[in-house]
């Protein structure tokens, strides 16, 4: 029989952030969904992936908990696509910066050969 080595859970290193759902009263449903959407983008991911779990440990019929899962779950996709947005933009950034030094590089070697 193996022995399983039990691994003890590690602290949090993340901060829940909390907003006020009384702001979500009263709202249509395009300024609910947009609120929603503004607060998914600022969470840590650690949260949405906390999300996810919550919303399928709901206390609710498997449809309606799969259904809040996958919304979450779109939520943390979005996030880590503008996380990647951002590093393909630097990416970018320094492949442009790279390319003008080479330039610069060719410029002055074809310069000081000409001499």
């Amino acid at each position: 029989m193996e022995k399983y080595i039990i691994t003890p859970d590690l602290p949090r290193k993340w901060h829940r952030k909390n907003y006020d759902e009384n702001k979500l009263n009263g709202l249509s449903l395009r300024d609910r969904s947009e609120l929603e959407t503004d607060r998914d983008l600022d969470k840590p991911i650690e949260q949405l992936v906390c999300d996810v779990h919550e919303e399928t440990h709901a206390n609710r019929d498997s449809i309606a908990n799969i259904a809040g899962a996958q919304k979450r779950m779109v939520s943390m996709m979005a996030r880590v696509a503008k996380t990647n947005e951002r590093a393909t933009n630097w990416m970018v950034g320094l492949t442009v910066a790279i390319s003008v030094m080479t330039l610069i590089v060719i410029v002055l070697t074809f310069l000081m050969w000409k001499k």
